[in-house]
């Protein structure tokens, strides 16, 4: 299905390939993603299982040792929408999993 309304969204989004992870607000790993979609304001991605997408937590990138905050805005099965919802923060020394 192909969306031909107005569109919505704050930032335009580009098509990217980049591994991820959703991390829980104590760092533990939720789930790996690929996500597919990025903007300054969001991301969609596909999560590896079907785990319950908190309402909450942070986004790692491969290669960035910088944690995005970010909330949930829809899911369709494994196939997740989010905002970036606050300043993201530098974490030293850290990788993923």
């Amino acid at each position: 299905m192909v969306y031909v309304g107005k569109e919505r969204r704050k930032h335009p989004r580009y098509r990217v390939s980049k591994s991820g992870e959703i991390r829980s607000g104590e760092l533990e790993l939720l789930a790996k993603v690929q996500v597919f979609e990025l903007s300054v304001g969001g991301a969609r991605f596909l999560t590896d299982t079907d785990i319950a997408v908190p309402d909450s937590f942070g986004i790692l990138f491969a290669h960035e040792p910088v944690l995005y905050p970010s909330r949930l805005i829809w899911r369709s099965d494994r196939i997740v929408g989010v905002e970036f919802s606050g300043e993201p923060t530098l974490l030293s020394s850290f990788k993923l999993s």
